[in-house]
């Protein structure tokens, strides 16, 4: 799963139509194109598209949890240093 929560100040957002739904769905789960157009944010979507998005893709949605559940992420030792992450798993598949 691609859902990643953060502040809104520190999101990158670039316009995008409200009118456009996403096409394409990368195969790492995060990222989207909507007429030609990348998005990077459920915030670009129009507010039924977004919707539907999240039921679909937001494991907090998913499984029903709430604000106050308590969720862990697991990954792979080779992204941990000294006990801290290092590097971004999604963009070392793609080469970069």
């Amino acid at each position: 799963m691609g859902i990643c929560a953060s502040s809104s100040r520190n999101q990158y957002s670039p316009t995008v139509s409200s009118t456009c739904s996403p096409q394409h769905v990368a195969s790492h789960g995060n990222l989207a194109s909507s007429g030609g157009n990348r998005i990077t944010s459920v915030d670009q979507l129009n507010s039924t598209e977004r919707k539907r998005f999240l039921e679909r893709q937001d494991p907090m949605r998913m499984f029903k949890f709430k604000n106050d559940t308590p969720v862990y992420r697991t990954m792979s030792p080779e992204f941990l240093v000294d006990g801290r992450v290092s590097g971004n798993p999604i963009f070392k598949d793609m080469g970069s």
